[in-house]
């Protein structure tokens, strides 16, 4: 008989010890809802970081074409290629080259000055008088612009 007794006291302690009160299912449930309540909040920061690259892409563009602008203004000769264009001013050699995901800019072809980056590709050409650069950016965005160099000397 004392057997049984000791028996039934080790089972209910172990019941007891180890049960899931509603107390900690309501906890668990209020952890549970501020998770999910939060996920959208995430979910729009990374959609917004998004829109800011585009809109940071945007910006650097017309930063890039004011600078190329200005420097086409001071040229004495300009040869483009399909991929590259080599400015000559003040007898210096500058060149306009695609690097990775970059455009970059190079004087006597020595130093790595980064103009755009983020693009998948670049083009330049010249015809009618105008010179014509083409950007497609990692998003898949067009960029072009047009312009007449103002150069005392020759283009190719």
């Amino acid at each position: 008989m004392m057997d049984s007794i000791t028996s039934k006291s080790k089972n209910a302690g172990k019941l007891n010890e180890k049960g899931f009160t509603i107390l900690e299912m309501l906890f668990s449930f209020t952890l549970f809802l501020l998770i999910v309540g939060f996920l959208p909040l995430g979910l729009r920061t990374v959609v917004e970081f998004n829109q800011f690259e585009k809109r940071m892409q945007r910006l650097e563009w017309e930063v890039f074409i004011s600078q190329v602008k200005k420097e086409m203004r001071m040229a004495e000769q300009i040869t483009v290629q399909n991929d590259r264009i080599f400015v000559y001013r003040n007898n210096e050699k500058i060149l306009y080259e695609k690097y990775g995901s970059s455009l970059r800019r190079r004087v006597d072809l020595k130093g790595h000055e980064i103009l755009i980056q983020n693009i998948k590709s670049v083009g330049f050409s010249y015809q009618a008088g105008q010179l014509a650069i083409t950007i497609i950016d990692l998003f898949g965005q067009e960029y072009i612009t047009q312009f007449t160099p103002l150069i005392r000397g020759n283009v190719s």
